[in-house]
């Protein structure tokens, strides 16, 4: 076996060993500054909202890439637990806008920092050049999921 082929196979060997690692912190409740454990769904929806305020229902699970009830459920729960307020539209009484709470752009905030803070402790000695690359491999590793989501491989 040629180097370049081991170097691929222990590239593929050590992602799928981070990938696995980044499940299990993703999968695990957190407390981001509220003093609830959230789970990775009800982290992601504030961070949705945070994103994309006065969002509708609808657009929010469409850039989620969930269905309208998975993030209707879910906001109901984060409108219960006191992050997330429900108003109506003005020019359309019947559809839903969201918006975070205090409560809810702590959590979003906190999120975001740890987020920054899983790359930003462990990769700010990498220089310009090969932080490029970095960003280039993540691409180009994006590119291949998203054709695999959308069936061009089998």
């Amino acid at each position: 076996m040629d180097e370049r082929t081991q170097l691929f196979q222990q590239v593929t060997h050590l992602f799928n060993n981070i990938l696995g690692k980044f499940q299990a912190i993703e999968n695990k409740p957190r407390d981001f500054g509220t003093g609830d454990l959230l789970s990775r769904s009800e982290i992601h929806v504030l961070a949705g909202i945070d994103e994309n305020p006065l969002a509708s229902v609808t657009d929010l699970a469409g850039k989620l890439g969930v269905t309208k009830g998975a993030i209707s459920q879910m906001v109901g729960k984060l409108s219960g637990k006191g992050y997330v307020r429900k108003l109506h539209s003005v020019d359309d009484k019947k559809e839903i806008l969201l918006a975070l709470t205090a409560k809810g752009r702590l959590a979003a905030e906190n999120h975001n920092e740890f987020h920054k803070q899983m790359f930003v402790l462990y990769c700010k000695d990498l220089s310009t050049e090969e932080a490029k690359t970095f960003l280039n491999i993540l691409e180009r590793i994006e590119k291949f999921t998203d054709d695999y989501l959308a069936q061009k491989f089998s």
